[in-house]
């Protein structure tokens, strides 16, 4: 497989070089026959055979009876696909995940699911876009379970969540929509088997696991009382009171009885499962394995600070508060005299009766904002 993917690439770049923008219509991999097909336009079809030469393995060129057309829409969260390379192995199959976010050019995808280079459709049949990345190490270290899917032009992922029973449900600008649940909270997960919401209570922060006897992971975060089903991979967990992404799904594990199975509830008279148990990747760690920015309502733009508030509390004491909107990976700087920070909080020490200010200056991949936020600073008691 690899040496097919290598000539196909090879292929279409000696083809793109040699000939008029456009010609190569597509290229893929004939699993089946063991050999790489690329289509190229008719009227090219003799040069093209010419420019391409020797190759070490087959490559046959074919003539492209019309152009191909995009399918177009917007991309969501918890929408289903089908890996179509695995389904035209000899083993064949369906193959189904659901989508985990959207970020930049795409979509956040699970390692687990795919291949780098593999082509992913819509259940219709529709080509999405293909995976340009992505790891799955079954070695302990670590959570290592994640890829992303570059979307074909037409598909516009957006910073919103396929919510099945709760309809569309924007990706939250505030906090960058990241912000980690506690132990003990609800959370929400979607996918397009089970569809959603599927809620349930966080009852470790910090599981360790072993999926199917050999494949470790680490940092998982377990769900209690949840579901998730075949197709259910990589939907994604948001937080029941905020609405803020918490992570992507990773699969059900056993319950205290070690036996009990994660699948959802089935009408009766079926016995239901008790005791399910679900997990789930960090958002943020996924998205970082990938170097990828999560779509957030904010879009792409500097953060904007919010409800920023000092306020001095007596004997030379001051403390900061903030929130922001924002997309991305962002960071806090806060500064006052020879005094620094970071974090949605700040305290220090103010030298003496009178008006000053702290400084905040709060970064994102797409700028920065700096605000100074005055407050009154009392030696003594506060009035």
């Amino acid at each position: 497989m690899e040496q097919l993917r290598n000539a196909r690439a090879d292929a279409v770049l000696r083809l793109k070089v040699s000939l008029p923008a456009g010609t190569v219509t597509r290229a893929s991999v004939d699993v089946i026959r063991n050999r790489v097909v690329i289509g190229v336009a008719r009227n090219e079809l003799e040069a093209a055979q010419a420019s391409l030469g020797a190759t070490d393995v087959p490559v046959i060129l074919i003539a492209a009876q019309h152009p191909p057309t995009f399918s177009s829409g917007p991309v969501l969260g918890a929408n289903g696909t089908r890996n179509a390379t695995w389904a035209g192995l000899p083993a064949g199959g369906v193959f189904p995940c659901s989508i985990g976010v959207s970020v930049n050019d795409g979509f956040l995808f699970a390692g687990h699911c795919v291949d780098p280079g593999d082509e992913i459709e819509t259940p219709g049949g529709l080509k999405y876009g293909e995976v340009v990345d992505g790891t799955f190490d079954g070695l302990i270290g670590g959570p290592q379970d994640a890829a992303w899917v570059e979307t074909e032009p037409g598909w516009t992922p957006v910073p919103q969540i396929n919510g099945y029973s709760d309809g569309t449900l924007s990706v939250p600008a505030v906090w960058s929509g990241m912000l980690k649940a506690t132990l003990g909270a609800t959370v929400c997960r979607y996918g397009q088997t089970t569809f959603g919401p599927h809620c349930g209570t966080i009852t470790d922060m910090d599981a360790d696991l072993m999926f199917q006897s050999w494949y470790e992971m680490e940092g998982l975060v377990e769900v209690s009382d949840s579901c998730t089903e075949d197709g259910d991979s990589v939907g994604p967990h948001i937080a029941a009171a905020t609405g803020q992404i918490q992570g992507v799904n990773v699969g059900g594990g056993a319950g205290l009885d070690g036996f009990s199975p994660a699948t959802c509830p089935k009408p009766p008279p079926a016995v239901q499962p008790s005791s399910r148990k679900v997990y789930f990747q960090p958002v943020e760690q996924a998205l970082n394995l990938m170097g990828r920015t999560m779509l957030t309502t904010h879009g792409a733009a500097a953060p904007v600070v919010e409800n920023n508030f000092c306020e001095g509390l007596g004997w030379g004491q001051f403390m900061c508060y903030t929130g922001f909107r924002s997309q991305g990976s962002t960071s806090l700087s806060w500064g006052y005299g020879t005094q620094s920070g970071s974090g949605t909080s700040f305290g220090g020490i103010c030298p003496s009766n009178g008006p000053t200010s702290a400084s905040l200056t709060v970064s994102n991949p797409y700028g920065n904002s700096t605000v100074n936020t005055p407050f009154y600073c009392y030696s003594g008691s506060p009035p």
